[in-house]
């Protein structure tokens, strides 16, 4: 499989037994191609993280969020990388943010209501 983008460079989920650091390679050429790409700084950013590279991988994941600030993955892959520097009230944020994205591009609002209260939005915890 090649990269849509340029097809002389593979495509970097083409193999996915690749050596994450191959992967990271391999996405920073299709950058290079498509520096726009918030896809591509995600992905970067996942395979980052594999590597336990979190501040590279937070870099990637806030490039991909300026890109693209309503994609709710960007803001999972923030979470992730601001985890694994045990910015743990940061990540929260982050992943709460991913959340709220994926509702509201599924059309739907969480019934709890946000954060506080309880599960069940009424101040209780709800069933389980």
């Amino acid at each position: 499989m090649r990269h849509l983008l340029s097809p002389s460079l593979p495509h970097p989920t083409a193999h996915p037994s690749l050596p994450t650091r191959a992967q990271v390679n391999s996405y920073t050429d299709a950058i290079k191609v498509d520096p726009k790409s918030h896809v591509l700084y995600s992905n970067r950013a996942n395979a980052y993280t594999r590597l336990e590279s979190f501040k590279e991988a937070l870099r990637d994941a806030d490039e991909c969020v300026k890109l693209d600030g309503d994609w709710a993955k960007g803001h999972a892959r923030r979470g992730a990388a601001l985890a694994g520097l045990r910015q743990h009230d940061e990540a929260c944020e982050a992943y709460g943010r991913a959340v709220r994205r994926r509702l509201f591009r599924l059309g739907s609002a969480p019934r709890w209501g946000g954060m506080g209260g309880g599960r069940d939005g009424r101040g209780g915890k709800g069933e389980r």
